[in-house]
C-alpha cells in the first residue's frame, strides 16, 4: 500500500462538495488497531443527510456553516476490504 486518498467533506452541499485529498501510508499507532486496505467504501443515509445539512439540526451537532465538528475519519464508515496489519492485541 503506497498511498492513500481521504475524502474530505468541507462544506455542507451535494457530492461536489467532497474534496478527495491523497494522504501518507496509514500506520497502526494504538494496541487496539488494525489496517485496512479498502475495496470499497459507500455513503449511508446518514452520511447523506449529514451532507445536506438536513434536517437543520444537523448544523447544531456538527457546526452551523460547515462541517467543522466531524469525527476524525469524517463521513463514510461503511467499507469493504482486506485486513493488511494488526496492532498488538
Amino acid at each position: 500500500m503506497s498511498n492513500s486518498r481521504f475524502c474530505q467533506l468541507k462544506q455542507y452541499g451535494g457530492p461536489s462538495k467532497l474534496h478527495v485529498t491523497n494522504i501518507g501510508k496509514p500506520s497502526i499507532v494504538g494496541d487496539d488497531e488494525i489496517l485496512i486496505r479498502i475495496k470499497a467504501a459507500s455513503i449511508n443515509s446518514a452520511d447523506w443527510r449529514i451532507m445536506r445539512a438536513d434536517p437543520f439540526l444537523i448544523r447544531l451537532m456538527f457546526g452551523l456553516r460547515s462541517p467543522s465538528k466531524l469525527p476524525k475519519g469524517g463521513i463514510g464508515a461503511d467499507i469493504a476490504g482486506v485486513v493488511e496489519a494488526t496492532s498488538s492485541n
